[in-house]
């Protein structure tokens, strides 16, 4: 059986009308809207986030992969790379995130 991927669960969500819901954001949106405010939910398999400012460049993520596909923090060999993901969960400022979660 196939699992879903999951990339954000919205606890107490009070906007886009009355009453409080949980949101659970899946990935794999065939729409493609150009106002898409979630690009990130658009390709079904887990993807990397990068956010360069809370990066100090210690290069925890190059030293952990297992298959030598990250060869920076910034830049990933997609061939190599069979997305296990220790990059990211090595990444000691979260500057390396995983955009996705199987549930």
């Amino acid at each position: 059986m196939e699992k879903a991927v999951i990339f954000n669960i919205q606890r107490f969500s009070v906007h886009d009308g009355n009453g409080i819901r949980t949101n659970i954001f899946f990935k794999g949106c065939p729409l493609r809207c150009e106002w898409c405010s979630n690009p990130e939910s658009q390709r079904k398999e887990m993807e990397f986030e990068f956010v360069e400012k809370d990066c100090m460049g210690c290069g925890e993520c190059v030293k952990i992969c297992p298959v030598g596909a990250r060869i920076s923090p910034k830049e990933i060999i997609r061939e190599k790379c069979t997305k296990c993901m220790q990059c990211a969960k090595f990444c000691p400022k979260d500057a390396l995130k995983t955009a996705g979660r199987t549930a």
